[in-house]
């Protein structure tokens, strides 16, 4: 008797084992990537509490792309502390999601090698390549999307939530600081 899976030329351990052999494959080819990368490449991770040297190269990679370079009136993503902040937000994320996140972020970095046949990772993508890299993702699985609408909406929070981000889109801050209206912050509202 035939099995079922014998006319597709794929059995389920087959395919399993492609999988394997594949993330393997690619998971080598990272490592063989990163060993070439001089040390200069990896930014300083000694002061973050959750964000290692990887995540913030592709946290790095995702600011100039998404995040104001110092063009016209907005200030510099560079000259602000962006990632003390991204920082803080992970460290407000419940355990299992900020490792899920991180995790997220790594697997994004990674996939680059067979998602696009890139070659290499996210991280070291030139910025045409990496765009279109973001909007593969952006088009594809609820998951993928969910990721990288984290990734910049955190990013995102971390930058405009300085006080010398605001003048350049005519923002001119909290009510309750222009006004003498006092912050009573959870009370209820009076009758």
């Amino acid at each position: 008797m035939e099995h079922p899976n014998s006319r597709t030329g794929f059995s389920r351990r087959g395919f399993l084992q492609f999988v394997g052999a594949s993330t393997a494959l690619g998971l080598s080819g990272a490592a063989f990537v990163r060993a070439r990368l001089p040390a200069a490449h990896f930014p300083a991770a000694d002061a973050y509490r959750w964000l290692d040297p990887q995540t913030l190269l592709v946290l790095q990679r995702l600011a100039e792309i998404w995040l104001p370079r110092g063009d016209g009136e907005f200030v510099a993503y560079s000259s602000l502390p962006v990632w003390p902040q991204f920082d803080v937000w992970l460290g407000r994320l419940s355990t299992p999601l900020r490792e899920s996140f991180l995790l997220g972020l790594k697997g994004f970095d990674y996939a680059a090698f067979v998602y696009g046949w890139h070659g290499e990772p996210f991280s070291a993508l030139a910025p045409e390549p990496a765009r279109r890299y973001i909007d593969r993702w952006f088009a594809g699985s609820s998951d993928q999307k969910a990721l990288v609408g984290a990734m910049r909406q955190i990013l995102h929070l971390s930058y405009w939530r300085f006080p010398q981000t605001w003048p350049a889109t005519g923002y001119q801050g909290p009510l309750f600081l222009r006004t003498s209206i006092p912050a009573l912050g959870t009370a209820p509202l009076p009758p």
